[in-house]
């Protein structure tokens, strides 16, 4: 019957070769590429974090610039539009005075605050005006 039973494993032969191999195993992490490789990741994920708050810094401060300038521009034209309202309200009023058809009229502005050309220079040249 010995002569029947096949090799039998020796546990505590694989015991020890599986202890063995698991030392082994954990001295990978002092491996450079290996423990080299997680500095990197960590350093990778720090850059990415201080990249993304920049930007965000940026994006924030691009965004108040665009609102500013907006709001500049908005006020010029108010301002320009101002002038030139004032200017044609002030106009209209002391040419709607005038009695003399040789009184010097006062010009009106366009929308950009520039004198409309041509415009007559008195109640009389207004009659030469087509339009």
């Amino acid at each position: 019957m010995a002569q029947n039973l096949a090799a039998q494993p020796n546990f505590t032969t694989a015991a020890q070769s599986m202890r063995d191999a698991a030392d082994e195993i954990e001295k990978c992490s002092n491996l450079p590429a290996i423990s080299g490789g997680a500095a990197i990741i960590n350093e990778i994920r720090a850059i990415e974090t201080r990249l993304s708050t920049k930007i965000e810094a940026l994006s924030a401060r691009v965004l108040a610039t665009y609102v500013i300038d907006s709001l500049h521009l908005f006020n010029t034209k108010m301002s320009t539009y101002n002038i030139y309202s004032e200017h044609n309200t002030t106009a209209r009023l002391q040419n709607s005075l005038l009695r003399l058809s040789s009184a010097p009229l006062m010009v009106l502005h366009d929308i950009g605050n520039n004198p409309i050309e041509p415009f007559p220079e008195t109640p009389a040249g207004m009659q030469q005006l087509r339009g």
